[in-house]
């Protein structure tokens, strides 16, 4: 009979997000197993209990939540971790997918979680296969999942996007790279505000399948330069390129459902900027 293993979280996927909230999450005494056929991080806590996925198929695992950090559907095609999620083996009370905001079409308007909203070709977005695939198998499971579309996080150790490349500049001294159409519009998410949202929504009696979290806000490309620029930074030896033809023009994301369950006050970006630059000792 095998040791029965148990968790607070068990995480399924590792970057640099969930890193983050896993450094987060253990700093309350959660205990946290991530399964993870990368190398095992030595940075992590010793709270955490690491195994790849051909290790952890052969334990019974009981955690209060699952946190599905795949960036793509290749998991999906691994048919003894599928199987060992949908048995027994894996005894949840209920699961999250870090989503994204890339299943939403391009839009002036602010976009809830309606259907209508998706981009035309959401069916071949590698978050929704994820997401349609983990709604219905936990469905069968009996167990609660949420799908969380997220929006474009930045915040301290994070390197993808606008935001991060730009403190990044700083500190390597290397020119950014940049759109030249400066007036592509996202919403940018702290990663505090994020790992806040998900503890919150951890522990309530949540029914939504998909559910955004972000701010609501939308920031221009040329707007979050101005910000760098009244804090001293300029970026006139920027490199720029040309935005790919594809690359939606504006995408923000309606957060009044996330408001309707959390206290949800997500900080600005102008704040999360400034917080950055001093915890990176740049003033």
């Amino acid at each position: 009979m095998k040791n029965l293993l148990e968790a607070d979280f068990i995480f399924f996927g590792f970057g640099k997000v969930t890193e983050n909230i896993i450094n987060a999450l253990t700093h309350d005494n959660q205990k946290i197993i991530c399964v993870s056929n990368l190398p095992k991080m030595n940075n992590l806590t010793p709270k955490v209990t690491w195994f790849a996925r051909e290790e952890i198929i052969q334990k019974k695992v009981s955690a209060r939540q699952a946190i599905f950090a795949w960036n793509n559907s290749l998991p999906l095609h691994d048919k003894q971790m599928m199987n060992w999620i949908k048995s027994d083996e894996l005894l949840l009370d209920s699961s999250f997918l870090l989503s994204s905001s890339s299943v939403y079409k391009d839009s002036q308007e602010v976009l809830s979680e309606d259907l209508r909203n998706l981009e035309p070709t959401f069916r071949y977005n590698e978050k929704y296969i994820l997401e349609t695939n983990l709604t219905e198998l936990f469905s069968d499971k009996e167990n609660q999942h949420s799908n969380l579309r997220i929006s474009n996080v930045y915040g301290k150790g994070l390197t993808h996007g606008l935001i991060p490349s730009l403190l990044n500049s700083i500190s390597s001294t290397n020119p950014p790279t940049i759109f030249q159409q400066k007036d592509i519009v996202r919403d940018y998410l702290h990663i505090k505000d994020l790992i806040f949202a998900i503890e919150k929504l951890a522990v309530l009696n949540n029914n939504e399948v998909n559910i955004n979290i972000s701010t609501g806000i939308g920031i221009a490309i040329h707007e979050v330069l101005e910000i760098f620029r009244e804090q001293g930074y300029n970026f006139d030896s920027c490199i720029e390129i040309n935005a790919p033809s594809q690359l939606k023009k504006s995408v923000v994301l309606d957060s009044n459902l996330l408001g309707s369950k959390v206290s949800w006050a997500p900080t600005s970006v102008r704040d999360g900027i400034i917080d950055l630059l001093n915890e990176s000792g740049f003033f």
